[in-house]
């Protein structure tokens, strides 16, 4: 649930960040610090043991699906 969480959490501050900011350093950082911030949730659930590394990539990658595959036109 965690990483499916942090999955979900990075790709949509990602997708906001290309639309709310023009192209440049700024747009770059923010980017960086989603990406940061999704595998840095994944790394405290291996570190604290209570998942294995594989539960947290699948989460991770859940997470990413759910959001890009969700159409909002529909």
């Amino acid at each position: 649930g965690h990483s499916a969480g942090a999955g979900l959490l990075s790709t949509v501050g990602i997708l906001l960040t290309i639309i709310l900011t023009r192209r440049g350093l700024r747009r770059r950082l923010l980017i960086t610090g989603w990406v940061l911030l999704g595998l840095v949730i994944g790394v405290d659930r291996i570190i604290l043991g209570v998942h294995y590394i594989s539960d947290v990539v699948a989460g991770l990658c859940l997470g990413v699906a759910v959001t890009i595959a969700v159409d909002p036109r529909r």
